[in-house]
């Protein structure tokens, strides 16, 4: 995937509850398997908090919450759109 960075970003800000990069819409919404990763992750839940979803760290600045899952989970994030993929695929197919 080679657009996997600004994913990481857009979905670390957006868990964050910081605005988008540019635009009114996070770049992640634009995925087809954003309605999965919401799912997983209850980004209602944790939008705007200063807790990593991931590991569960607190955090004091909203910002240091998006750089934390920018920088330590990457690949958990990666991770996560592609069993969304395939989620998707095997719904697709019946």
């Amino acid at each position: 995937m080679r657009e996997l960075p600004k994913v990481v970003l857009s979905l670390a800000r957006l868990i964050a509850g910081l605005p988008p990069k540019s635009g009114r819409v996070y770049y992640v919404e634009r995925l087809s398997v954003f309605r999965c990763i919401a799912e997983k992750l209850g980004i209602d839940e944790v939008r705007g908090s200063k807790r990593c979803p991931f590991c569960g760290r607190e955090f004091s600045r909203t910002v240091s919450v998006a750089i934390h899952i920018y920088s330590m989970h990457y690949h958990d994030v990666e991770h996560l759109i592609k069993q969304c993929r395939e989620e998707l695929r095997k719904n697709a197919r019946r």
